[in-house]
């Protein structure tokens, strides 16, 4: 019987550790990472990263291109609401993914050469 409450006063003060190391100022540093894709050539990475904008009540997603060698990152995509699908061709040298701009869904086709940023395409579906 002592063995029990020493054990569950044991887990109560764990749990109270943590609710007060994750509180409502914490939120606000939450990121969601999704839909990861590595390149066939096992360089970089593409993965569709979230943060929270409060004055907004939404996520904002951006896709990010990381370096695996450097762990350098870098933002392909700005103020799109909506970033998904991130695919690579065969070759690696050319990203396409699926985003709406002022609410037109519109598929992008991301190109480098040579490692350095070469240009991007879009073309608005349906």
């Amino acid at each position: 019987m002592r063995l029990t409450k020493l054990i569950g006063l044991i887990i109560a003060m764990a749990c109270a550790l943590c609710a007060a190391r994750c509180d409502l100022e914490h939120a606000g540093k939450v990121v969601r990472l999704a839909d990861p894709h590595m390149a066939p050539d096992g360089k970089s990475i593409a993965v569709v990263v979230s943060r929270a904008n409060f004055e907004e009540n939404r996520y904002d997603p951006e896709l990010v291109l990381i370096d695996v060698g450097t762990h350098t990152q870098r933002v392909l995509t700005h103020d799109r609401r909506e970033v998904s699908h991130a695919r690579w061709s065969p070759d690696a040298r050319s990203l396409a993914f699926l985003a709406k701009v002022d609410g037109v869904p519109l598929r992008s086709l991301t190109a480098w050469q040579g490692g350095g940023f070469r240009g991007e395409m879009r073309i608005t579906l349906g």
